[in-house]
């Protein structure tokens, strides 16, 4: 990227900033689902594009969506994972 178009996306955020700290809080707040996967004694982590730390696999949940449902749809989603059985 341009360091013009890094300058006009660091500006725009800074702009936003204030607005958004006013709104994030009338949002209503959404349920989770985490996913721990083990391997021996290995624990499966992501790191999304752009952040620096890293997470368990999961996200939001869709609207009277199950937590079991809501996991395995985040691990097809972000992993491609499609044959896990939850145990």
């Amino acid at each position: 990227m341009s360091l013009f178009g890094r300058l006009a996306r660091k500006g725009a955020y800074y702009a936003a900033h204030p607005i958004l700290r006013l709104v994030y809080p009338l949002l209503p707040a959404r349920d989770n689902a985490r996913v721990l996967l083990l391997h021996g004694d290995e624990i499966l982590l992501i790191r999304n594009i752009g952040a620096s730390r890293w997470s368990l696999p999961g996200g939001a949940l869709h609207k009277h969506e199950a937590p079991e449902h809501g996991a395995l749809r985040e691990l097809r989603e972000e992993l491609g994972l499609t044959e896990i059985t939850p145990e």
